[in-house]
């Protein structure tokens, strides 16, 4: 059986992508649910990352930002996640 091989720069992108996903959605529509969601759903991303021994920021996530404003860029915030910022 053949194993493929990940780096771990290959699965911060797709954690991005996914992340991406989550704030496009959040963005749809503000309510205390959506914001219950996409923390959640924060968490499970940064429970995956360290299961590939990326490290990730435990500190609380910010609330979701005003959608009047541009949504932050998605490797942005996982940056901010790896590297604790």
């Amino acid at each position: 059986m053949s194993q493929s091989v990940w780096h771990k720069h290959d699965i911060e992108n797709v954690l991005r992508g996914v992340e991406l996903t989550c704030q496009q959605m959040a963005a749809q529509c503000e309510s205390p649910e959506t914001d219950s969601y996409r923390r959640g759903f924060q968490a499970a991303l940064a429970a995956t990352a360290t299961s590939f021994g990326i490290q990730v920021n435990t500190s609380p996530l910010a609330p979701l930002p005003n959608t009047s404003q541009p949504l932050p860029r998605p490797a942005r915030d996982l940056t901010a996640l790896r590297e604790g910022v």
